[in-house]
């Protein structure tokens, strides 16, 4: 299914396009992970579903460090994709 658009509005990272969203500027196409909070709020709707040709991204977290234990930092990052993203 290919639907033509005309973008009135473009950004260069998610969190901007998420805000334009929020603000009810128009459709958007967003990683699940980065609205769900707002989908279950009801501050946002999924739209279009049937048009979803379901492609995924990677990424990877990746820390150079000496050696050792984790820095807590590091860690707190680790747990949080682990508990908020589907790997």
């Amino acid at each position: 299914m290919t639907v033509p658009i005309t973008p009135g509005v473009q950004v260069g990272d998610g969190e901007a396009m998420r805000h334009l969203a929020l603000a009810g500027a128009g459709l958007a196409r967003l990683a699940a992970f980065t609205v769900r909070a707002d989908i279950e709020a009801g501050r946002l709707a999924p739209v279009l579903e049937a048009a979803n040709p379901g492609d995924t991204e990677e990424f990877y977290a990746l820390y150079m460090g000496q050696g050792g234990p984790l820095p807590a930092r590091v860690r707190a990052l680790l747990d949080f994709l682990v508990s908020h993203v589907r790997l």
